[in-house]
């Protein structure tokens, strides 16, 4: 120990410290990948459960008589209408190949960095070379991870971040990271309740009133 210099200490920390940052980054693109992921399976279910509640409104449409289907066959209309603007709108915004592409990317660079990971911790590359080499990573991807992808890591490995994982908790841990990768699922449901609402309300206010 007498040998052990205050150089070789904030080398340690250097070392240390940079290996802290690659666990963190790698676990955000983690995070990250599989959230596009799910996102991307979510928001492709949405869309083909949305596309079949326009085609059997169509088809109830078609199969009832003009005269038969009265107010009904409006509200039906306007499902449809609805229906096809939101299954659009989630087709649009952030697209399903989109999102898995991201999500390929993001994996790649967590894999990068895990690699990257292993050799400085066994001490096969030099300080130098493997900050060098982190930065080299990050910067071939231009896609970032957010915020909640980051609250997930702290939250799940808290004890290797003592201070940056204060005051994260199971809701910004990891609530808020599975409304992010449901949030498809959530807007559809959302609408289609809006659409309910728009065909019993107005029925009630007329009986109620008039």
């Amino acid at each position: 120990m007498s040998g052990y210099t205050k150089v070789d200490r904030l080398d340690d920390e250097k070392h240390a410290k940079l290996l802290l940052r690659m666990k963190r980054t790698k676990s955000n693109r983690f995070n990250y990948s599989k959230r596009l992921a799910r996102k991307a399976t979510v928001k492709s279910l949405s869309v083909n459960f949305l596309s079949l509640l326009c085609i059997f409104a169509s088809i109830y449409l078609l199969a009832s008589p003009p005269d038969a289907a009265g107010a009904v066959g409006v509200y039906v209309s306007i499902l449809v209408t609805t229906a096809s603007v939101v299954s659009l709108m989630l087709s649009v915004e952030n697209p399903v190949s989109e999102l898995m592409k991201r999500s390929q990317q993001a994996h790649q660079c967590a894999r990068d960095i895990s690699g990257l990971y292993g050799k400085f911790q066994a001490g096969a590359i030099e300080y130098k070379d493997a900050r060098n080499d982190y930065e080299s990573i990050l910067n071939a991807y231009d896609d970032n991870h957010d915020e909640c992808d980051n609250w997930k890591t702290l939250f799940e490995n808290a004890k290797d971040f003592p201070g940056d994982a204060d005051g994260i908790g199971w809701i910004r841990g990891w609530v808020l990271y599975l409304i992010s990768c449901y949030s498809p699922a959530i807007y559809t449901i959302v609408c289609v309740i809006a659409i309910l609402l728009t065909w019993r309300i107005p029925p009630l206010i007329k009986g109620y009133f008039f």
